[in-house]
Order: C-alpha cells, then structure tokens, then sequence
C-alpha cells in the first residue's frame, strides 16, 4: 500500500448493501405475514357468508322433503353479511350451491420503500344445504 493511502471509506458500501438487504428480507417477513393473513381473513370471511347463505332454504321444496336454496334470498343474505364484516365480494347463488368471493387489500408497511405498494387477495368459498339424515 503505497504511503498516505487508507482504507478508510471502504466499508460503507459494503455497510449499505447489507442495509439493504436485511430491511428486504425484514419487508418480506413483515408484509409476506400481513397478505397471508389478509388471505385468510377472506377465506374466512367468504365461508362465513356462504354457509350463511346457503341456510336460506326454499320453503315449498322444503315442504316436500328436499333442501334447495332460495337464491334470491341467500344471495340478499350473504351480500348483507359481506357489508356487514365490511368486506367487498360477490355472490352467486342457485338451487343447490351459494358461492361468495371475497377480496380483501393488505397494505404493504416496509416494502412501500422499496416502491412496491399494497396488494389484493381473493378467496372464494362455497356452500350447499344439508339435506339431513
């Protein structure tokens, strides 16, 4: 090493790229939990509101023996249950199934340094009548 010549300096960029790497991996850990439970949360939400839904039976049919879903009601049934848990989705529903999709945005915390922003999931639940037994 030629006289007056350091090393001073050298490590900083070797400091910041680490940095950056280890406040990454901590986004990944932090926000990666936070879409997972954002996906879970819609799966529940979506079950909840299917089952509900699919409780809604048609009273003629029912009279006679079998279990068939009013559609239009499990349809008004799961829409009020999705407003009420403050969730945006949709339902579709017929005579022998309700299926509701429900999505949910997690925002990201650490990773909206990194530019990338918040995120969208979506789960899709169904549910048919019990006929008995």
């Amino acid at each position: 090493m030629p006289t007056g010549a350091s090393d001073r300096g050298s490590v900083l960029p070797f400091t910041a790229v680490v940095v950056a790497a280890l406040v990454a991996c901590a986004g990944l850990a932090v926000d990666g939990g936070r879409i997972l439970a954002a996906r879970r949360d819609a799966t529940a939400v979506a079950a909840a509101a299917a089952r509900r839904a699919s409780q809604e039976l048609a009273y003629p049919e029912l009279a006679g023996g079998v279990a068939t879903i009013d559609p239009v009601r499990a349809r008004s049934v799961a829409e009020a249950y999705l407003a009420q848990a403050g969730a945006s989705g949709s339902v579709a529903a017929d005579a022998q199934r309700v299926s509701v999709t429900v999505t949910v945005t997690a925002s990201t915390v650490v990773l909206g340094a990194f530019g990338i922003g918040s995120k969208s999931v979506t789960a899709t639940r169904s549910a048919a009548p019990f006929g008995g037994g």
